[in-house]
Formats: C-alpha cells, sequence, structure tokens
C-alpha cells in the first residue's frame, strides 16, 4: 500500500531470534501493536521510542493431549494464540488506552486470568499507564515462560517498585504467588 500501518497490521519480529541452546527449542517474537491512530497528534511517530512486546513462545508439551487430566497440567499457554494478538491489539489502541487505563484516578490495575504466554497483559504494561498488571497461570512450566516474558519486557515499562506486574498461581491453594515483576 502507501506505507500506513492498517488496523488489521501486526508487525512481528522473530527470525533472528530462534532459540536451541536449551533442551528445548522456542522462539522470542517481537510485536509491534501500535496502530495508526497512535500517531502523536501532528501525525509524527518519530517522537519517541518504539514499544514493542517481546514474547518468548515454548512447543506446547504432550500435543496428543494437552489440556492433561487436571487443570494443573494443561500446557496450552507455552503458546502464543490467535486471539490474544487481537485481545493485545485491542489493549494498546489508543481508545482502549485513554477511556479505560490511562485516566483512572490512581492508575488502572489490569488482570489477566489464564495469561498463558501474557500477550495481551504485557501489552497493556508496555503501552498503558497501568498502575499495576497482575498475570495468572496455573501451569508450573507456564508461570516460569511467563516470568521470562515479564523479564523481557521490563525495560519497556515505566515502573517502579510500588507498582507492575505480578505473576501468580490462580485457584486457591497451592504455591504463593511470585513477588512483583515490574
Amino acid at each position: 500500500g502507501d506505507g500506513d500501518k492498517g488496523e488489521e497490521d501486526v508487525m512481528i519480529n522473530d527470525a533472528s531470534s530462534v532459540d536451541t541452546s536449551g533442551s528445548v527449542a522456542c522462539a522470542v517474537h517481537e510485536f509491534d501493536f501500535a496502530t495508526t491512530d497512535d500517531d502523536n497528534d501532528d501525525g509524527d511517530t518519530t517522537g519517541g521510542p518504539k514499544r514493542t512486546v517481546k514474547i518468548r513462545e515454548l512447543p506446547i508439551a504432550h500435543a496428543d493431549d494437552p489440556f492433561g487430566s487436571d487443570p494443573v497440567d494443561d500446557t496450552t499457554g507455552l503458546g502464543v494464540w490467535a486471539a490474544s494478538l487481537v485481545t493485545a491489539r485491542w489493549v494498546a489502541s489508543r481508545d482502549v488506552r485513554e477511556r479505560h487505563l490511562d485516566n483512572r484516578a490512581g492508575g488502572a490495575v489490569v488482570v489477566e486470568l489464564g495469561s498463558g504466554c501474557g500477550v495481551p497483559g504485557l501489552a497493556a504494561a508496555v503501552h498503558s499507564e497501568a498502575r499495576r498488571v497482575i498475570l495468572t497461570d496455573l501451569n508450573p512450566a507456564t508461570l516460569k515462560n511467563l516470568e521470562y516474558n515479564v523479564e523481557l519486557n521490563r525495560e519497556g515499562t515505566a515502573r517502579d517498585d510500588d507498582g507492575g506486574a505480578t505473576g501468580g498461581r490462580g485457584g486457591g491453594g497451592g504455591a504463593p504467588p511470585p513477588p512483583a515483576f515490574f
């Protein structure tokens, strides 16, 4: 087209970020959820640093039965799902940020239940002024990957020690949630 990024475009850059050094192959994706409505009022998009969301995706374990017999055995959160990309794009949009996240007294608190890789929640942390973002899941491997993804994106946020993203195991009981990430 004419060089303008349409609403349906999501830039994905993962060509040089495939990690096979560990026992499990993974890919780190970098998503640009910015839309043309995110331009500055004068139409200039060069005024600030580019904010992208980095996500490590791991192979879904037990592909023949990824849900397992118990909810904690569900490994579907290790993969990036199309719905998470659509939701992240919506969360990062100027309209949602201005109407729901950035103008709340004391700052918005965002909770993502069943975060998996954390794409929408991390998009809220990177693109909005939310005071706190809480990411949850059940599977221990998914939580470990979620913590990794939070660390990948820590640099892209302006959080201090009093706010930011927290990850934890939902469903009551079990291990206590890890400390705040941002």
